[in-house]
């Protein structure tokens, strides 16, 4: 009743939203969490490379590699970006860092860039180094 009269805006099952309320810090990552809780996942990609500083073009998403299937949510706080990848936890825990108050754990720039390659995305906004 309150999502129909804008009262609260559902972003989740089970997850709303006051929308006078100020966007929690790090929303997309925590609302990651919660969209795939039995997942491992890791943030890269462009997303990465843009903190970094590699490439200049703002990601319009929060693009993580997953253990599950590929998905793209389309949430009011923001596009999460799920792509699979075959890369056992075990492989990749090494060359990422967990960051505590984004709950999440963060690709080293090498994995992404690797992790670009993978996928098979466009190569031409990387910057030469």
């Amino acid at each position: 009743r309150h999502v129909r009269t804008g009262a609260l805006t559902r972003i989740a099952p089970g997850l709303y939203l006051n929308p006078y309320c100020q966007r929690p810090p790090w929303a997309l990552e925590r609302l990651a969490s919660h969209l795939r809780p039995d997942d491992h996942y890791y943030v890269s990609l462009e997303a990465v490379l843009f903190e970094h500083g590699l490439i200049s073009q703002a990601p319009n998403r929060l693009t993580l590699m997953t253990s599950g299937r590929t998905y793209t949510y389309d949430t009011p706080l923001g596009i999460i970006e799920f792509v699979h990848t075959v890369r056992a936890p075990t492989n990749w825990r090494a060359r990422t860092t967990f960051f505590q108050d984004r709950g999440i754990h963060v690709a080293h720039a090498d994995l992404a860039l690797e992790d670009l390659g993978h996928v098979g995305r466009n190569l031409d906004l990387v910057h030469a180094e």
